[in-house]
This record gives structure tokens, sequence and C-alpha cells, in this order.
């Protein structure tokens, strides 16, 4: 839910399962430090929120995520705005809990944005709007 003034983006990523001897396969802890490398990169202060992130998400650096490697594909980058397919607390009436969707991304084109909209967002410059 956005409803504060903060900007909120979804940043998909395509993965498969690789085979033991692919070169170019990475495991779970390779693509958190790489993620958390980039953060740093743009703001070193958000590298707090980001390490509680994930920790809630169950995220542990002391674990060993090593017996899966996968390929990393192709990336997009959307921006949740008015009209991007969703369903936000405001909508569900009481009484229903648990909900779980699936956004179909090709639904989502209108609403692509750039990684420097992220860098923008991210480090609280003024884009210019």
């Amino acid at each position: 839910d956005s409803t504060d003034e903060a900007r909120l983006f979804l940043h998909v990523t395509e993965v498969a399962e690789a085979l033991e001897d692919s070169a170019s396969a990475v495991t779970v802890t390779d693509v958190v430090r790489q993620t958390r490398d980039t953060i740093t990169e743009q703001d070193m202060s958000a590298e707090g929120d980001f390490e509680e992130r994930l920790v809630a998400a169950g995220f542990d650096w002391a674990d060993d995520y090593s017996d899966r490697r996968w390929l990393v594909g192709k990336e997009s980058l959307f921006e949740v705005v008015e009209g991007f397919p969703r369903i936000t607390p405001g909508i569900v009436p009481a009484g229903v809990d648990d909900v779980r969707y699936i956004v179909v991304l090709s639904q989502c084109e209108g609403f692509r944005a750039d990684r420097s909209d992220l860098v923008v967002a991210i480090s609280g410059e003024n884009d210019g709007d």
C-alpha cells in the first residue's frame, strides 16, 4: 500500500534453477550481497532499512543458501501508481483476510519505470515534478 508520499516500485527478476555446472549461476546470498552493495552505493544510510527488511523476509546471513543455484534473467521495473493493478487495504472489506493475488505483468506495460526513477526515489532527490 502506498498511502504516504513515498513512491512504490515493483522490481521483477526472472530466475530459473541452474544446472550444477553453470558458471553464471548465483546463490540467494550472492544476489542479496549484490543488491545490498548497489543500495549502499546509492545511499549508505539505506543499508539499515534493507537489512531490516531482509530479516523480516526471513533471510539470515548465517544460513547456507548454497544448495541451490540460480540463473538470473530479464529484469523489469514498474512504478505502482494510480491505476496499477493491485489490492489495497482500503478496498478489502472487513472480514476478508489473507488475500493473495498475482499481478499479470503483461497488463503493467504502461507502468514501466527506468532505473533512474528508482534512484531518484531512493535518494530523495527532486526529479523535477
